[in-house]
């Protein structure tokens, strides 16, 4: 039955049980939840069809991304492969792009040349330990939408 499904390598078993259900089987790419998932925290899971981990992979990684973003008083992007810090923020994809380009827009220095003793020493590693890891989690949670729309694992919800 050609143009009744998406085929991937397994096409022609999907389309036999298609036609024996009468029904449109459609596949989903595994790549395109990992780059969902990478793009927006939970976005991958949405595509996986996981909507309520989806909400809280959302909310959990925002919420950590936003703080560290308000601790470091909006200036903790680091958007520069020079930075440790950037090979972990980016894990938070949309949200670090953006958050670099008003960094850029806005003309603000990183705060790590213009804090001033206790502050630099005391709560700027916090804050950027904290878009350090959202940025670590949305990878983890990136790759488990890889593995779900691959079927690699299998979500108990």
């Amino acid at each position: 039955m050609p143009g009744l499904l998406d085929l991937d390598l397994r096409g022609g078993i999907i389309q036999a049980v298609s036609a024996l259900y009468g029904g449109i089987c459609r596949v989903k790419n595994k790549y395109t939840a990992l780059f969902l998932g990478w793009l927006v925290p939970g976005l991958g899971h949405v595509y996986a069809g996981k909507r309520w981990k989806a909400a809280i992979i959302f909310s959990v990684i925002m919420a950590a991304s936003l703080v560290g973003l308000a601790m470091g008083r909006f200036r903790s992007v680091y958007f520069a492969a020079a930075h440790y810090q950037f090979y972990a923020e980016i894990g938070n994809g949309l949200f670090t792009i953006v958050a670099a380009l008003v960094m850029k827009a806005t003309g603000a220095v990183a705060i790590e040349h213009t804090a001033r003793g206790g502050y630099l020493a005391g709560t700027l590693p916090i804050a950027d330990l904290y878009l350090m890891v959202a940025g670590l989690l949305n990878f983890v949670a990136a790759a488990n939408a890889f593995d779900l729309v691959a079927g690699h694992k299998v979500d108990k919800e």
